[in-house]
């Protein structure tokens, strides 16, 4: 059931506008760094040779240090939801139209 403005918790506390905003929850902002982290990587050829630099048994500690190291703050966490997240908008954007379709 959708809460709407001016509606009331349980114990008669006002709801406000900011509770439904996902720019209130730190976890989804700090997600958001890691998906715009991923972006800059894309376009930046300097960033691609710093992340191959780590080489294959580079580890999510790494990255992550890296990754808050150009300013973009989250997780170890954050960084693989955000990569599940990027991976699955980028499969259904490239993937070829369904035949039951």
């Amino acid at each position: 059931m959708p809460v709407t403005p001016g509606c009331y918790l349980g114990n008669r506390t006002p709801l406000t506008m900011n509770a439904y905003l996902p720019e209130s929850d730190p976890k989804i902002m700090s997600i958001q760094a890691a998906l715009a982290f991923f972006q800059t990587v894309r376009h930046r050829p300097d960033l691609q040779q710093q992340i191959d630099a780590l080489g294959p048994s580079m580890t999510a500690t790494q990255l992550v240090e890296l990754v808050n190291k150009l300013g973009f703050a989250c997780s170890a966490a954050e960084v693989q939801e955000a990569f599940r997240y990027d991976w699955t908008m980028r499969w259904l954007h490239y993937a070829p139209t369904s035949p039951l379709e």
